[in-house]
C-alpha cells in the first residue's frame, strides 16, 4: 500500500498527464470542429482564445482561491468543471454555446494547470531537479497520447464531442484518488506588498522574459493547434496522418527534454534556447516550401522546441534572486496571453486574409523575434558582468 506522499506524487504527475491530454485534443479535432460549425480559421481561433483566456483568469485566480478554500478544494472543484464541460459538449447545438463552453474548459484546465504545479512544488522537496524534470515530462506523455486516443475514435466512427466526453473517464479518475489523498498545507505569503509587483516590472530582464515566453508560447501551442488544420487542408492528409505527425510531435518533443538534461549545463542557458529557437525556425520554413513529404520536419521541431521553456525558466531563475514568485506568475501569464493573441487570434486571421500557409508562417516571425531578444538579453548579460569584473578589478587595485 503506497503511503500519502507516493500517492500525491502519483497524482501529481496524472494532473500533468491529463492537462497535457486534454488541451492537446483539440489540434486533432480542430477540422471537425470547424466542419460541424461551419466556422472560418478566424472564429475557430477566437474559439481556442476564449479557452485560453479562461486559463488566464484561472492563473490570477487560483492563487487567492488556494489561500482561502484550500489546494485540495481547489484542485477538487477544477476537475468538476472540466467534467461538466466535457460531458455538455455533447449537447451544443451552436458556435456561441461551443464558446463558452471553451471558456470554461480554459477555467478548468487552467485550475489544473496551477493546483499540480503547486502540489509538485510541495511535495518533491529532495532531488528538486530531477523530480520536477519527470514531472514535466508528464506533459509531454499526455501530449503523445492525446492524438492516438483522439485519432483511434474517430477511426472508429466517433464524432468529435466523444473525443471530448470519453475523456471524461480520465478526469474521474483524477477526482476519486484526489478524495482519498491527504493534500499538504500551502503556506501563506507574509510578503503583501502592493508596490513589489510595479517595483518588478521595472526590470528590463523581467519585461524581456515574459516577451520570451509570450512569443514561445504562441509559437509551441500555435504549431500544435493548427497543425491539423494545415495538414487536412493544405495536403489533403487523413485523420490517421494527422494523428500520426502530432503524436510524433510529442514523442520528439518528450525525448528532446530527455536530451536537454545531459547538454543544458555544457552549452548555457541562453546559448541553447538560440540554438534551438534558430534551428526549429528553419525547420518550419523548409517544411512550409518544400514538398508535402516535408511536413514531417513539423514533428522534428518538438525535438529542438522542447529545450526552449524549460531552458528560459532555468536562465531566469539564475537571474532573479528576489521575488521570483512574482516573476514566475507574470512570466507566465505572458505564456497565456500568447496563447491567446499569437497562437490562436493572429493566426486564425492570417490563415482567413492570406491562407493558412502564411498563416503557419507567421511561427517563423515569433522564432526570430525570441531570438533577437534572447541574443539582446544574452548581449546585455555580458556586458554587465564585464562591468562587474572591471569594477571589482578596480577595486581591488586600489585597496592594495
Amino acid at each position: 500500500m503506497l503511503d500519502n506522499n507516493k500517492l500525491l506524487g502519483v497524482l501529481a504527475c496524472g494532473m500533468l498527464l491529463t492537462f497535457g491530454v486534454l488541451v492537446n485534443l483539440r489540434g486533432q479535432v480542430a477540422p471537425l470542429i470547424q466542419d460541424s460549425f461551419q466556422i472560418s480559421y478566424s472564429y475557430l481561433g477566437f474559439a481556442f482564445s476564449v479557452m485560453a483566456g479562461g486559463s488566464i483568469i484561472a492563473m490570477f485566480s487560483s492563487g487567492f482561491l488556494i489561500r482561502k478554500f484550500g489546494l485540495k478544494n481547489t484542485f477538487l472543484a477544477g476537475l468538476v468543471m472540466i467534467m461538466i464541460v466535457l460531458i455538455g459538449i455533447s449537447y451544443l447545438p451552436t458556435y456561441q454555446l461551443f464558446i463558452s463552453a471553451m471558456g470554461l474548459f480554459g477555467i478548468g484546465v487552467g485550475t489544473l494547470s496551477v493546483t499540480s504545479n503547486t502540489l509538485a512544488s510541495l511535495i518533491f522537496i529532495e532531488d528538486r531537479g530531477k523530480k520536477m524534470n519527470i514531472f514535466h515530462l508528464f506533459f509531454g506523455i499526455g501530449g503523445i497520447v492525446a492524438p492516438v486516443y483522439a485519432g483511434y475514435l474517430l477511426r472508429r466512427g466517433f464524432g468529435w464531442e466523444s473525443v471530448y466526453l470519453f475523456a471524461t473517464g480520465l478526469v474521474l479518475c483524477l477526482l476519486l484518488l484526489g478524495l482519498y489523498c491527504e493534500f499538504p498545507t500551502v503556506k501563506q505569503d507574509k510578503d503583501k506588498k502592493k508596490s513589489v509587483f510595479l517595483e518588478v516590472i521595472k526590470d528590463y530582464k523581467v519585461v524581456i522574459f515574459a516577451l520570451l515566453f509570450l512569443l514561445y508560447v504562441g509559437t509551441e501551442i500555435g504549431l500544435i493547434n493548427w497543425l491539423g488544420i494545415y495538414l487536412s487542408d493544405v495536403q489533403g492528409r487523413s485523420e490517421t496522418e494527422i494523428s500520426f505527425f502530432l503524436s510524433l510531435f510529442f514523442v520528439l518533443f518528450t525525448v528532446g527534454r530527455l536530451l536537454t538534461t545531459f547538454i543544458v549545463e555544457k552549452i548555457g542557458y541562453l546559448y541553447l534556447v538560440l540554438i534551438c529557437g534558430a534551428i526549429s525556425g528553419i525547420l518550419i520554413f523548409v517544411a512550409l516550401v518544400g514538398p508535402d513529404q516535408f511536413a514531417i520536419l513539423f514533428s522534428v521541431v518538438g525535438l529542438f522546441m522542447s529545450a526552449i521553456f524549460p531552458t528560459m525558466q532555468a536562465a531566469m531563475f539564475e537571474a532573479f534572486e528576489e521575488q521570483l514568485t512574482i516573476i514566475i506568475s507574470l512570466t507566465l501569464a505572458a505564456g497565456s496571453i500568447g496563447d491567446v493573441l499569437l497562437a490562436n487570434w493572429l493566426m486564425g486571421v492570417v490563415n482567413d486574409l492570406l491562407g493558412i500557409q502564411f498563416g503557419y508562417g507567421v511561427l517563423i516571425f515569433y522564432l526570430i523575434s525570441l531570438i533577437l531578444l534572447t541574443g539582446w538579453l544574452k548581449y546585455k548579460s555580458l556586458t554587465e558582468n564585464c562591468l562587474a569584473v572591471n569594477n571589482d578589478q578596480s577595486l581591488s587595485k586600489a585597496n592594495n
